[in-house]
C-alpha cells in the first residue's frame, strides 16, 4: 500500500458515518478519563469504540481505503515487542489474568490503523482539531463551575465525594479540589487553543486556570514548560513571546501561596514514586534490564499498575520497551522538524507535537504513556504529520 496514492472515494453516507464514529470516539478519549463514566457491566464506551474501530478498519482496508505503509510498521514493531513481554511473563509463571490486565490498555496501540484511514485530508483534520478544542473546553469549564458550586455550597461536596467515589477516576486533594484522570486533556486543549487572537486567549486563560485548580505540580510545571518551547522556538512573533512569558511568570508568582496552601504535604505521594524506582532497580538483572519480567509482574509496592510510564514499562518489557517508545517520539520529532523547516503550516501542526511532547514528559512520573489517555494523541499526532497535502513532498516518502 503505497503511502502517496489515493484512495477510492467512499459512499457519501459511509464516509459521514465514519467521521461520526471517529469523532465520537475522540471525544469519549477527551472527556471520559479512564473510560469508567460510561460503562454497562463490564464494558466501557470505550471499549465498545475500540472493538468496532478495528473491524471497521478491515472493512475500509477491504475497500480499498489507503493506510501508510509505516503504520504497518510500527504495528508490526509494536506487535513485537508485546509478544516478547507476553512469553517472557509466561515463562517467568507470571499470573495469566495480570497479564491479560496489563495487555488491555496497551492493545488501545492497534486503532492506529484506523486514525490513519479516518484522519487523511485538512478537513477531517479541521473537524478532529475543533473536537479536541471543544471537548478540553467542556473539560475545563464544567470543573471550574464545579468547583465554584462546591465551595459556594450550591453543591454539597459530602454528596459528591459519595457519588463519585465507586468510579475510581476523580482523586480529592487540598480539601474541596479534586483530580480527574482525564484532565490531561485540560493541557493538551491548552496547546489546542494558545494562538492569536481574543477568543482563544480568552480560552487558553479559562484552560489554564483549570489546570492550576487541578493543584498537580507536573500538569502545571510541564503545561509552562512547553509552552515557553512553544514561544521560543515555534512562535515567531518575538514581542508577543516576551509578553505572554512576563504573563505566565506573573501569574506563577501570585499563583503560589495560594497553591501551596491548597496543594497539602505531597512528600508521601513523592516517597511511593521513590520507592518504585528503587525496588525496580534492586531487581534488575543483566536479563531483565533488556527484555524486563514480562507482563504480569509487578513490584512490591505496586503490584499491578506503577504511578510512573517508562519505569513500569522498563521493570516489564526493558531497555526493549524503552526503545520502541523513545523512537516513536524521535519519528514523531523529525516528522515534525521536516514541517518546521518548510515552514507549511508549523502553526496549525504545532498543538499535536507539543501534545506529543507534554505527554511524554509528563510519563516520567505519571501513568499516561501507556494507557489510551496519553497513548491517543500520540497516535492521533503520528497519523497527523503524514498527511499528505499538509506536509513537505520529501517528509511523505516510504
Amino acid at each position: 500500500m503505497n503511502s502517496i496514492r489515493q484512495s477510492p472515494p467512499l459512499d457519501k453516507w459511509v464516509k459521514k458515518l465514519v467521521n461520526i464514529f471517529l469523532l465520537l470516539m475522540i471525544v469519549e478519549l477527551v472527556v471520559g478519563g479512564g473510560g469508567r463514566f460510561f460503562e454497562i457491566g463490564p464494558v466501557t464506551l470505550r471499549m465498545l469504540f475500540y472493538f468496532l474501530a478495528i473491524p471497521l478498519s478491515v472493512v475500509l482496508i477491504w475497500l480499498k481505503q489507503r493506510v501508510d505503509r509505516q503504520v504497518f510498521y510500527w504495528i508490526l514493531a509494536y506487535s513485537v515487542v508485546l509478544l516478547v513481554g507476553t512469553i517472557v511473563g509466561i515463562v517467568n509463571g507470571n499470573p495469566l489474568d495480570l497479564i491479560i490486565e496489563d495487555l488491555k490498555p496497551l492493545i488501545f496501540f492497534y486503532v492506529l490503523p484506523f486514525f490513519s484511514i479516518t484522519i487523511n485530508n485538512r478537513k477531517q483534520l479541521d473537524s478532529v482539531i475543533a473536537v479536541i478544542q471543544r471537548s478540553s473546553l467542556f473539560l475545563g469549564f464544567s470543573y471550574i463551575m464545579l468547583i465554584l458550586f462546591i465551595l459556594t455550597g450550591i453543591i454539597n461536596f459530602n454528596a459528591f465525594y459519595t457519588l463519585m467515589e465507586p468510579y475510581g477516576e476523580v482523586l480529592f486533594r487540598g480539601g474541596q479540589l479534586f483530580f480527574y484522570k482525564g484532565f490531561l486533556f485540560l493541557c493538551v486543549g491548552f496547546f489546542f487553543t494558545f494562538h492569536p487572537g481574543k477568543i482563544n486567549k480568552f480560552f487558553s486563560l479559562v484552560l489554564f486556570v483549570a489546570i492550576v485548580l487541578t493543584l498537580t505540580r507536573g500538569f502545571i510545571l510541564m503545561t509552562i514548560l512547553v509552552t515557553i518551547f512553544h514561544l521560543v522556538f515555534l512562535y515567531r512573533n518575538k514581542i508577543v513571546s516576551f509578553l505572554v512569558l512576563m504573563g505566565l511568570v506573573a501569574a506563577i508568582l501570585i499563583a503560589i501561596p495560594f497553591y501551596l496552601e491548597g496543594l497539602g504535604d505531597r512528600a508521601e505521594s513523592d516517597a511511593i514514586r521513590v520507592t518504585q524506582f528503587q525496588e525496580v532497580i534492586d531487581k534488575t538483572n543483566p536479563i531483565n534490564f533488556f527484555i524486563g519480567d514480562g507482563f504480569g509482574k509487578g513490584i512490591p509496592i505496586r503490584p499491578i499498575h506503577m504511578e510512573i510510564s517508562f519505569l513500569e514499562i522498563f521493570s516489564k518489557q526493558g531497555v526493549l520497551g524503552i526503545l520502541f517508545w523513545l523512537i516513536l517520539f524521535v519519528v514523531i520529532s523529525y516528522k515534525f522538524l521536516i514541517i518546521y523547516k518548510s515552514k507549511k503550516n508549523v502553526n496549525y501542526l504545532a498543538p499535536f507535537y507539543l501534545s506529543v511532547t507534554f505527554v511524554y514528559l509528563q510519563s516520567m512520573t505519571n501513568p499516561f504513556l501507556n494507557n489510551p489517555i496519553g497513548m491517543s494523541i500520540v497516535l492521533i499526532s503520528l497519523v497527523v504529520f503524514q498527511i499528505k497535502d499538509l506536509a513537505p513532498e520529501s517528509h511523505i516518502k516510504d
